[in-house]
């Protein structure tokens, strides 16, 4: 089912939701209604009110608010329930198709696992390209009591930018290794 065919068989519901309502619940409901400004809903015949409702919080989210809101007058009987389920049910499903179809598409057009694939095959100098969606990888430091100094250069002389931002940071590791070494030096 369409989004426009659900809205228009969606206002006749909630059209008959309201007119189940008593006075005082129909009140409760439309205070309880906070996106819509209060000089849209004083005043208004209960035939009025649905298209406002559908105005301010389209058709999906308003199946959500009144379900919900149902639930809190409550509202649980046949007379008011026995429109809103259908609805609900709709768009529960409507939702999981979106949902199942979006999934899909990412999966189809690109997913993650499917990039790391491709990366792990290409030439180590290659990995740390911007494209990549995981960024550059760090590699694991050893923990040791002296700190290797001196950084050697793998593979390829020529750098991206990612990997001159690995080097960098790096330094600064290293850095500040040696100002604790120092620290703990000069404390024993």
């Amino acid at each position: 089912m369409s989004l426009k065919a659900l809205e228009k068989g969606w206002k006749a519901a909630l059209t008959n939701i309201l007119e189940h309502l008593t006075d005082s619940q129909f009140s409760k409901l439309l205070f309880k209604l906070d996106k819509i400004p209060q000089g849209k809903k004083a005043g208004k015949a209960r035939e009025q009110i649905p298209q406002i409702i559908i105005e301010y919080y389209g058709p999906e989210e308003s199946i959500s608010v009144i379900n919900k809101e149902m639930m809190q007058i409550p509202r649980k009987d046949a007379a008011v329930q026995g429109p809103l389920i259908p609805f609900v049910k709709k768009l529960k499903e409507l939702r999981q198709k979106n949902k199942a179809t979006t999934s899909k598409s990412a999966a189809d057009s690109g997913s993650a696992a499917k990039k790391r694939k491709l990366a792990a095959d290409q030439p180590k100098s290659c990995k740390a390209d911007k494209t990549d969606p995981a960024g550059p990888v760090k590699p694991k430091q050893k923990k040791t009591e002296k700190p290797n100094l001196t950084l050697k250069p793998t593979g390829s002389t020529k750098t991206s930018q990612g990997q001159s931002a690995a080097v960098q940071s790096g330094k600064m590791k290293t850095a500040a290794v040696k100002k604790a070494s120092k620290k703990k030096e000069s404390n024993l």
